[in-house]
């Protein structure tokens, strides 16, 4: 039987397409720095991996695959919602985007705590990981690197080890034009989305 959450993910999910046709695709694919392959097909990326979108026929693939329920709808609203500024190149936390204050505990909660744990992975298979995902590592904390998330979307992560008497600690911040691309909620759900690809990338390239 169908939950409640899954019948809310099944309307976002139609409320989504239904924007996205509504839209002039040529000027979204302008916007988002995706590509209007053929009429009604739009092509992008999502770290490093392929997104063909066919709004019409309200599919989403990554690689050939279906997409999961909430990364198309991340994919969408980031295609959506996307304005074409160009980055600012000036980083921001996630307490500086609108609202991010008063969210920020659940984001703590949803997103760093779980983060946390790539402190303990094995250096050498994290950075296959992150280089498989199109990122790369960086200067900055005791452990840092960069994900190309969307074509106009960075996530740099900051990882501290802690030492005696303070715990460990992350922060994930974002290009200060992010949120010309993405809602505060799609933002805890794409950092969401994209520990929950980079753990399943650390399994499989461990096992």
């Amino acid at each position: 039987m169908e939950s409640n959450y899954e019948k809310a993910l099944a309307m976002a999910l139609d409320k989504a397409f239904y924007a996205l046709q509504e839209r002039d695709l040529a000027d979204v694919a302008f916007r988002s720095g995706s590509t209007l392959v053929e009429s009604g097909h739009l092509r992008t990326s999502f770290l490093n991996r392929r997104v063909d979108v066919e709004p019409f026929s309200e599919q989403v693939q990554i690689d050939t695959a279906p997409a999961g329920t909430r990364t198309a709808i991340l994919i969408l609203h980031y295609l959506i919602k996307a304005s074409g500024i160009p980055l600012s190149g000036q980083l921001v936390g996630f307490k500086d985007v609108p609202q991010g204050s008063l969210y920020y505990q659940p984001f703590r909660n949803r997103v760093l705590r779980a983060t946390l744990g790539l402190i303990d992975a094995d250096p050498a298979t994290l950075d296959r990981c992150i280089q498989t995902l199109g990122g790369q590592r960086v200067a900055g904390g005791d452990l840092a690197f960069r994900l190309n998330v969307f074509p106009y979307i960075r996530a740099h992560y900051v990882l501290y080890t802690g030492e005696e008497g303070i715990p460990p600690d992350a922060n994930i911040l974002f290009d200060a034009a992010i949120s010309e691309y993405l809602s505060t909620e799609d933002i805890v759900v794409m950092c969401e989305q994209i520990n929950r690809i980079l753990k399943a990338e650390l399994r499989e390239a461990s096992s």
